[in-house]
């Protein structure tokens, strides 16, 4: 069996407190690949396991704290097994053998290792293009065809072909947790992926406007947050009835405040369940400007409403970056399937964009909105992922 070499970048930088996000990432392994053997050394984690490499790959390329993994053969920490094993290795798969050009790399994480890094690649390369002459005169060091890797440990060898790359950042758990509000949209899905491959759990809460908006809108939003937990371990969505909220906004209110008054409910809401469920942040998919109720002004608005921080790692986005994420972590196709959520309904035509704080509370008053607020906190419903 092959043994997986998992990489680590950041956390490799956290010092006195490696050994705790190393713990973390180790968990979060062992919980996505429960039947795998796991193994723990500076710099990198080795992982055994009996299943598909398809399967491997599509869990460890979800998995926060990993920046790269090869599937690596072990080998004694000799010159001739080295060579020996590649000659092996390269005589079984002739597909291996296909390249224009190519290169030997190796890395000695062990320098007492007798032979130096750059003298090691020279000797392999030598070797192989002495055992297989069509080798000959396509090295190419720079940017070759075919790389093939040599790590030396300080238990054993490892020899590799493919690097497959991982989410990075800080393993999830790492950071506290926050809440997401969560639409069927494109940028709200980013924004937790962003947070979560940051080090944070993150679940999510969906405002419902039903029958303003179809159960058709909900499923899409469980959907997105299935997609998501792929990077986590569970998740949980809270479900909040916003439809008479909605309504009496609608009912109340100057037109020109209608999104934000919302917005400011919701905040309001999700704050008050951040609280209660002891999150330590909001995560919305707001960018500076993309929309009204997402200028400063608004922004400054809506936070007012909100007693937790709130975090916006999408701010500086345009939409094209979000899209290119979005397709990357596959909620693009999710997102853009046409069901509408309760942000989309009943936008104003002139909807106002410098609001003053002062005029907004102003205008909120002559809302019912206290009481309604806390009903609909009180009929949650809470769907564990």
């Amino acid at each position: 069996m092959e043994i997986t070499l998992i990489r680590y970048g950041e956390l490799a930088l956290k010092k006195g407190n490696r050994k705790y996000f190393e713990k973390v990432l180790v968990q979060n392994i062992k919980a996505k690949l429960p039947k795998a053997n796991i193994q723990r050394q500076t710099g990198r984690i080795f992982c055994e396991v009996d299943l598909p490499k398809e399967e491997i790959i599509a869990i460890l390329s979800k998995i926060p704290g990993i920046t790269s993994f090869s599937f690596a053969t072990r080998v004694e920490r000799d010159f001739t097994a080295i060579k020996d094993k590649w000659f092996e290795i390269l005589s079984s798969n002739p597909e291996l053998r296909s390249f224009d050009n190519f290169k030997f790399e190796s890395k000695r994480a062990d320098k007492s290792f007798e032979i130096h890094s750059d003298e090691l690649s020279k000797l392999l390369a030598e070797d192989m293009i002495q055992k297989f002459p069509e080798f000959a005169g396509k090295v190419k060091l720079k940017d070759p065809d075919m790389t093939f890797y040599t790590e030396i440990r300080h238990d054993f060898a490892y020899l590799f072909t493919e690097r497959f790359k991982g989410v990075g950042g800080l393993p999830v758990g790492t950071a506290g947790k926050a809440l997401a509000l969560l639409s069927g949209g494109i940028d709200s899905p980013v924004a937790s992926y962003m947070i979560m491959k940051r080090g944070m759990k993150v679940d999510f809460i969906y405002f419902h406007a039903y029958p303003f908006t179809p159960e058709q809108s909900k499923e899409k939003v469980l959907e997105l947050a299935r997609i998501l937990t792929k990077y986590e371990m569970k998740s949980r969505m809270f479900v909040i009835p916003f439809t008479e909220i909605q309504t009496e906004i609608r009912r109340s209110t100057d037109p020109r405040y209608l999104t934000l008054l919302m917005r400011r409910a919701m905040m309001k809401i999700a704050s008050e369940i951040g609280k209660s469920y002891k999150y330590d942040a909001l995560i919305t998919g707001e960018a500076l400007s993309q929309v009204a109720s997402q200028t400063i002004k608004s922004m400054i608005c809506s936070n007012e409403q909100s007693e937790l921080f709130v975090l916006r790692p999408l701010i500086g986005f345009d939409k094209e970056e979000t899209v290119a994420i979005a397709k990357k972590i596959g909620t693009y196709e999710t997102s853009i399937l046409p069901y509408a959520d309760c942000c989309s309904l009943f936008v104003p035509p002139n909807p106002i964009i410098k609001p003053d704080l002062s005029d907004v509370v102003a205008v909120e008053r002559n809302l019912n909105a206290s009481l309604l607020i806390e009903k609909a906190i009180g009929e949650k419903e809470i769907i564990d992922i």
